[in-house]
């Protein structure tokens, strides 16, 4: 009879209990060691890294400079984008396109040459381009010695010119700053160029208001097509950050499709304007390429910068495009999404490999004659790593979105639809022009100037209601966010300048 038993039968009957112990202490070791071999996550360690290091290497491939996974994650969540407008916006290579002379006290000729000289000391590129026009004309590389030089970011410049001419070049606010009268002639000429997206400036050499300089940038071409991707493709709210004064800024807003715009912001605020756009839930992307724009970067939840522009930009920035061309910014965006739903894929991959090799691996379906064996669990362990690998290789097929270069270029918006804020707030400036004007005016018309300060209503930056005050013949006028200072004082024959 022994002879027709099977081995194991044979194994119980001559060692009894001891032979079942045993074989449930084999049958448990076995299932441990499958289990040990098919649960290792070595799949889900290598989901996510293995996609961010491919989706970088594809990003710098397509010319996108990707600094870490960080950037990578966070890219795909960015749902505001705020552009500075030189250099991103337009070329940032601005040239002079009217040197309009506003005396007959000066020869042009020694006007430009006071200018320029005055420029070659600015690193803003406004002042580049001053100075450029100003060798052009001239027809010379020789500049007069500067002394006393300063820049206020935002406003303009002042210095010494051949150790005799005291110059001053800057926008409205810096010429009014200094006791200079802007006239009504003078401010409608500003007007017409900054409507037409120039920057106006204007040029006082020795007291006198002497010449209205308007500099043009080029936009790029492909700036309404990206806002217009980003706002209806992506949903993304867009949003201009700019120091140019408000006219400019709206002009240009309006001609690449901008609906909200913060101007005459100074470098030094840029980074507080993101922060507020943060406060308000936004996961912020700021695209600048300036040394100004550096802190904004830095503040910004992922700092968009290109390799054209300055090595501080680049360095703050967590992308760098390689190419200068906004379309790489809608490319960025769009491989961050791409690799993180790669990244997600694989984590199902993963998965997937463990929920149901677990219970097999454990001995679940052995009732039904279904077991693996350890060698089988191993390989499958090595399976699910190799599909991770190859599924985020997968990414090596990203192709940048496609842009119609047959796109026809839309209507301008109209005024309305531009909401503008000011980068300043408006009393703070009447109170430092009116400080500035006070010391002008005789003793006893100081107090009065004080007096009258003094009952100025409350006024918060952003308010577009009309406020007019006069103040013993000055007039300070903000109307629609439009923050000028016109001095007309006791005369008009004395306030008239020479056109």
């Amino acid at each position: 009879m022994e002879m027709n038993m099977t081995e194991a039968e044979h194994h119980e009957i001559h060692h009894g209990e001891v032979a079942i112990t045993e074989r449930v202490v084999n049958f448990a070791f076995q299932m441990a060691i499958t289990v040990l071999a098919i649960a290792c996550p070595c799949a889900l360690g290598l989901a996510t890294p293995t996609a961010v290091m491919v989706g970088t290497g594809v990003g710098y491939k397509n010319g996108i400079l990707i600094k870490g996974g960080e950037a990578l994650e966070k890219a795909q969540k960015i749902d505001c984008v705020v552009f500075d407008k030189t250099g991103t916006i337009t070329y940032g290579k601005p040239t002079v396109s009217v040197f309009q002379i506003l005396t007959s006290k000066m020869p042009k000729s020694d006007i430009i040459r006071i200018v320029g000289s005055a420029e070659s000391q600015s690193e803003h590129p406004l002042g580049t381009a001053v100075c450029n026009y100003a060798k052009q004309e001239l027809k010379t590389e020789v500049v007069e010695k500067i002394s006393d030089f300063k820049a206020v970011p935002g406003s303009g410049i002042e210095c010494t010119v051949a150790s005799k001419h005291g110059v001053l070049i800057g926008n409205r606010s810096w010429m009014t700053s200094n006791g200079l009268k802007i006239t009504k002639d003078v401010n409608a000429m500003m007007k017409q160029h900054e409507e037409l997206g120039r920057t106006a400036v204007l040029v006082s050499i020795d007291g006198l208001l002497c010449a209205m300089i308007a500099i043009s940038d080029q936009l790029k071409p492909e700036a309404q097509q990206v806002v217009h991707v980003l706002q209806k493709k992506l949903g993304c709210k867009v949003v201009l950050l700019t120091g140019d004064n408000q006219i400019t800024a709206k002009a240009i807003a309006r001609e690449v499709g901008i609906f909200e715009v913060f101007a005459e912001v100074l470098p030094t605020h840029k980074a507080d304007k993101v922060k507020d756009l943060q406060a308000a839930g936004k996961t912020v992307a700021m695209v600048g390429d300036g040394v100004n724009d550096s802190p904004a970067l830095v503040t910004a939840d992922v700092g968009i910068s290109f390799k054209t522009g300055t090595d501080v930009a680049a360095e703050a920035a967590d992308i760098v495009l390689m190419n200068d061309n906004l379309e790489d910014i809608v490319a960025a965006i769009d491989l961050s999404k791409a690799v993180v739903r790669r990244i997600k894929y694989n984590f199902v991959f993963a998965s997937a490999y463990n929920v149901i090799g677990v219970p097999i691996a454990a001995g679940c379906f052995v009732p039904i004659g279904f077991s693996l064996q350890p060698w089988m669990a191993s390989a499958a362990m090595a399976l699910s790593s190799v599909s991770v690998v190859t599924s985020s290789l997968l990414l090596k097929k990203y192709t940048k979105p496609f842009f119609d270069s047959s796109w026809k270029k839309g209507d301008m918006l109209k005024e309305d639809e531009v909401l503008i804020q000011t980068g300043r707030n408006f009393i703070d400036k009447i109170a430092t022009s009116l400080a500035n004007i006070s010391e002008k005016i005789s003793n006893g018309s100081n107090n009065i100037v004080g007096e009258k300060f003094a009952s100025l209503p409350n006024t918060c930056e952003g308010e577009k209601n009309e406020q007019i005050a006069r103040i013993d013949g000055t007039l300070v006028e903000s109307r629609d966010e439009k923050e000028y200072l016109l001095l007309d004082a006791q005369n008009d024959s004395d306030s008239e300048t020479d056109l």
